[in-house]
């Protein structure tokens, strides 16, 4: 349902000319940029004497690739929870000169999403769910922070349960208050996805007036936090897969081994064919053209780009 609607909301905005297609140009220029924020994030661990490893698609594309997907336009890294806290603790020294960190449980402040993000000052690259959104739109590396699981099954279910629904609580709260003309649109095309829109409304409206989104976020990231010592497993709460089907053996995942990616060397899970094949099946295998997934934007802007392009959206003005 949710990817039917996003191809709904892509047609919808191609269709009116809000849609902004990233060019070849555009795209290579975009993961130059994004490698040269990798190279920053992995000299910042290593001041602070920490590691971060590629995550989701980018270890798919550092296997199959050596590099980036084709015609990806997105880096992702994951931290342990250990590493991570040492990150943010120090971020504004190591990277702060460049980077705005978005975070839950962060700076006291509210995040766009429950994931974390590292945020390019002076850039600019919003997506067409979020046009309204009153926060930092910019050229971002994700972060994904790995957490350890219970071993008891029983807890780890509920956990898994209780997670999904803050994620759910967290992203249908953005869609009400900050409700995106085209999404509206794309969910007004038939009776099933009408019906699916006004239930996410409902259940936004009603997880606004329980608590704040950033009152959520920090109760998420506490909660998803808590089974501090290693145990068997692992996961990424807040992965594409979700809590459940992001659990690992917490061998897949540690030690890091190593890899290259764009002629640079970085970490992966310690066993990449084993994450790989969980996460997404037969990945050597290029899929069809119409399932290579990219983000819909509808703006992008780069660090030099001329200053007359700049919104109220640019993370400059969004500090």
């Amino acid at each position: 349902m949710v990817k039917a609607i996003k191809n709904i909301m892509r047609t919808q905005a191609m269709d009116s000319d809000i849609l902004h297609v990233i060019t070849d140009e555009e795209r290579a220029k975009l993961q130059k940029v994004l490698l040269g924020m990798l190279k920053d994030v992995i000299e910042a661990c290593r001041q602070l004497n920490i590691d971060c490893t590629l995550i989701g698609g980018s270890v798919l594309g550092a296997v199959r690739h050596q590099g980036f997907i084709p015609w990806d336009d997105d880096l992702d890294i994951g931290m342990t929870r250990s590493e991570w806290n040492i990150f943010k603790e120090h971020f504004d020294s190591v990277l702060g000169n460049k980077y705005v960190l978005e975070a839950p449980n962060y700076n006291d402040k509210d995040s766009k999403q429950l994931l974390s993000k590292i945020n390019l000052k002076d850039s600019e690259y919003v997506m067409i769910e979020e046009v309204n959104f009153p926060y930092i739109n910019c050229i971002f590396l994700d972060v994904f922070i790995i957490d350890y699981v219970s071993d008891n099954c029983v807890v780890r279910s509920f956990d898994a349960f209780t997670a999904n629904l803050m994620r759910l609580m967290a992203i249908t709260m953005q869609e009400y208050k900050y409700p995106s003309p085209i999404m509206k649109e794309a969910m007004m095309s038939s009776k099933a996805t009408k019906i699916y829109y006004f239930v996410r409304q409902i259940i936004g409206c009603f997880s606004s007036l329980l608590m704040s989104h950033k009152t959520l976020g920090k109760w998420f990231d506490r909660f998803v936090s808590r089974h501090r010592k290693p145990t068997k497993r692992a996961t990424v709460a807040t992965g594409l897969k979700r809590y459940r089907k992001e659990t690992l053996d917490s061998n897949v995942w540690f030690p890091y081994s190593k890899g290259i990616f764009e002629g640079i060397s970085v970490n992966l899970p310690h066993d990449p064919d084993k994450y790989l094949s969980f996460i997404y099946g037969e990945y050597m295998k290029l899929p069809p053209l119409e399932k290579r997934e990219t983000h819909a934007i509808v703006k992008l802007k780069f660090l030099d780009d001329s200053d007359e392009h700049k919104t109220i959206n640019s993370c400059s003005q969004a500090m």
